[in-house]
Parts: structure tokens; sequence; C-alpha cells
């Protein structure tokens, strides 16, 4: 993955509605009509899938866009080559920039009649259009949005390939669980976790998912991100009282820098033998937030994200020759997105998305498995029940729009500060 895609990453998927932790039930935003006219519906009937894509395409998050830009281009390619989703090729109808252009998408979406969408690629953006694309009906998939909030709203046509936040607790258990520090276990362990929703759904999810034989939860606590120096040593000093081999601070860049400088400013810091960060913290520069100057000051900090590149060599392979200069970094998710879409609409053997979504978890996790959509779309086609491993990995849709199982990989931080990917990375839960 790019670094630069590694610190886009936490803008797009920490936090809350506005990548600040704040989970307020989204207002219906973008205008749309609240009854789409009786013409789309049965335009919708017998024609071809006609899909947009929403996606950073200029500013600072353009080098993040392109990826997933490229991973729907290529899925798209591969669909129609593949004879197309019920007999016909797919059609892509609207590009929207997301930096630029998000505020027209609503009438975009009644004005281009479409039936998919693919992005946006922030928490904030798709909890924006949510309530849109349910009134709209027009099933989205959003690559990279990682808010717990989106769990909890009512997503009738929206989900994700990007795992939710939440889930990334029981990856940090299990890389804990499997650090090698001790022949059983590292023994104990203490967190410090913001006190908002991010912070609390990675903790509880994490205190779930340790297992005490082998990591033993001996102290947590919530901080205030904005919390003044001393109150924060206060909570550093209370961490390492308890003398835990491993601690895990959970946060976004800015305040988990805070939080982490800290801890490592505490009496005793050095006996901790690792500390563990939550994947917005995974920046380059992050050492410049903790300890200024002090490039190697992060070589005992490891953390887990969302794996960023593809599982498949091959799809690799196929993105850069048709994209050269697109990256790599998580266009897997966005690639995925539209191939659990187009096999939807071919098991359920209509183009209607008020038809066709209620089959996005039956072919993604309940038959058997198949990796392309030429070779799901063959097993369909037999009147077998498929369930599509993406090239992200496993993407199982559940009732909430999210995906039950997940890929994690490990990173740590080199001597220069880089965050570096370890070779480690695995299944959760």
């Amino acid at each position: 993955m790019t670094l630069a895609a590694a610190a886009l990453l936490g803008a797009c998927t920490g936090g809350g509605s506005d990548g600040s932790g704040s989970t307020a039930a989204p207002a219906s935003t973008l205008p749309v009509d609240p009854s789409p006219s009786t013409t789309v519906r049965q335009r919708r009937a017998g024609a071809a899938l006609r899909f947009g894509v929403v996606v950073p395409a200029t500013g600072e998050d353009a080098s993040f866009g392109a990826p997933l830009g490229a991973g729907v281009e290529l899925a798209m390619q591969q669909i129609n080559d593949a004879g197309g989703v019920n007999g016909q090729p797919i059609e892509l109808v609207t590009t929207i920039d997301e930096g630029k252009e998000l505020e027209a998408l609503g009438q975009k979406i009644l004005d281009g009649e479409l039936d998919a969408l693919v992005g946006p690629a922030s928490s904030r953006d798709a909890l924006a259009i949510a309530e849109t694309v349910n009134e709209a009906q027009v099933v989205t998939c959003s690559p990279t949005a990682g808010s717990v909030a989106l769990t909890r709203y009512d997503n009738r046509y929206l989900f994700r390939t990007m795992p939710s936040d939440a889930l990334e607790g029981a990856a940090l258990a299990k890389a804990i669980e499997q650090s090698g520090l001790g022949l059983s276990g590292p023994g104990p362990v203490a967190v410090l976790y913001p006190d908002d929703d991010y912070g609390r759904a990675i903790f509880d999810r994490l205190d779930q998912q340790l297992n005490p034989q082998a990591a033993r939860l001996v102290y947590s606590s919530p901080y205030d991100p904005e919390a003044t120096v001393p109150e924060l040593d206060s909570l550093a000093g209370q961490l390492v009282g308890f003398e835990p081999t491993v601690a895990v601070v959970i946060g976004l860049p800015d305040g988990g820098a805070r939080m982490l400088a800290r801890l490592r400013a505490a009496p005793g810091f050095f006996r901790i033998s690792r500390v563990y960060v939550s994947s917005a913290m995974r920046e380059p520069t992050l050492y410049e937030k903790v300890a200024p100057g002090k490039a190697n000051a992060l070589q005992n900090v490891y953390g887990v994200s969302p794996l960023a590149d593809p599982l498949l060599p091959s799809f690799t392979t196929a993105l850069r020759a048709l994209r050269p200069d697109a990256g790599i970094a998580y266009a897997a998710y966005a690639y995925d997105c539209l191939n659990v879409i187009a096999l939807a609409a071919q098991a359920a053997g209509t183009n209607d998305p008020r038809q066709f979504r209620d089959r996005l978890g039956d072919v993604s996790q309940l038959g058997a498995p198949c990796d392309t959509f030429a070779t799901c779309a063959a097993r369909l086609a037999d009147q077998d029940n498929i369930d599509y491993d993406g090239v992200s990995g496993p993407v199982p849709v559940n009732a909430a729009g999210d995906v039950a199982v997940a890929r994690y990989e490990l990173f740590t931080f080199d001597e220069n500060g880089r965050d570096v990917r370890s070779k480690l990375d695995f299944l959760v839960p």
C-alpha cells in the first residue's frame, strides 16, 4: 500500500459521521424525490443494470480515489467480458467527484435512473447519502467507510465491503494473542481508548475477544483526546502502575498521538514490551506527533488495519495493465463492491434493485466459494448457491450491511518512522 493511502484511510474509516467520533443521526442532507417515478421502476424491470461511482477525483484525496475508480473499472470490464448481468452489459452512467460534487448526487441518482452506486469513500459522506439512496431505492456500496454509525443506521440499500471499525477490536485481540510474547501469550494487557463511539466500539470488541488465558485485561480507561497534559499523564501513570506487558492506545491520529506521547513519557514505561495502536494512527509521520524529531521512537509500536493490498496476484497484474498509474491500495474493496452488486442481480434474475438487494447476503456467504464474476455466474447458471470470496478477502454481507468477516494486516514502524506492513495477516473474528 502507499503511505499516502494509509494516512488517508483514517479519514475515511475512523470516527463517526464527521471523522471525530461523533455519530449523530444522519439527516437527509441531499435532495431526493420521495416518490421516484413509475417510469424509472418500469425501465428498471427489463433494462441493463445502470450504476454510478462516487470517489475523490480532485484535491488531496485524489490519490486515494484513483485506485478505487480503477477497481470499479476493472470489475465492469470483466463482468461485461463474461456476458454482463442478466444477458446485458452493465452501464456506467455517472461519475461523481466526492471532493467537489457530492451535493449534486441526490439529483444525479434520479436523473441517471441508477440501479446501483459504488461509493462514497468516506464514512461522513456515506452517512450523508444514506437516506437519499434508501428513498431512491439504489443499492449502494461504500468500499472504505468504516464508521460504526453505519451499522446502526437503517441501511436498507447501503452496504460496505470495508469492515466496520468495531471489528478492528477483534483484530487487535488476535494480534496481541499471536504477538510471540510469552509461550502462552503476552499476559497482562492495559487499554486506553477515546471516550466516543469510535473508541468504545473498538474497545468493547477487544474486551470481548481477548482470551484471558493468553492475554488478561488488567486495566482499561477512556480518555478525552483534548484533555490537558496533566490529565493524560495521570491516566498514563495509572496504566503503567498495573505493570502490563502490552499496552493498547486506540485513537484518531491527533488525540491518539497525544495519549501515546504521554504514555511514553510515564515513569516505568520501559517495562512495557509492546504497544498496539488502532488503524487510524497508521501515519508515516506519527512519530512527529509523539516524539518530534525522533523517527525511531515507534519501533516497539504495532497496529492492525484492513488489508490494503489484494490477495490475488492476478488482480494486481490486471489492474496495473488497465490503469498503470492509479495505485493499488484499497482498489480491491471497490472491485468487490461492484461484483457483489452484479452477482446479487444475476442471482435475482432482475436488475431491479428493489429485488436484488435481498440477494446481497446470499451470493456473498451461503454457497460454494468462487472469486470472479465469470466463475460465480457460471455456478448460478447451474442453479448452485455461491459464496463470492473477493480479492479483499471474504465479504459476507449481513443484515446490517456490514461484512461479518474481514482480513487485517499487522503493521509496525521502521527506524525512519515509516509504517511497514509485516508478513502477518489474519481473518477475524
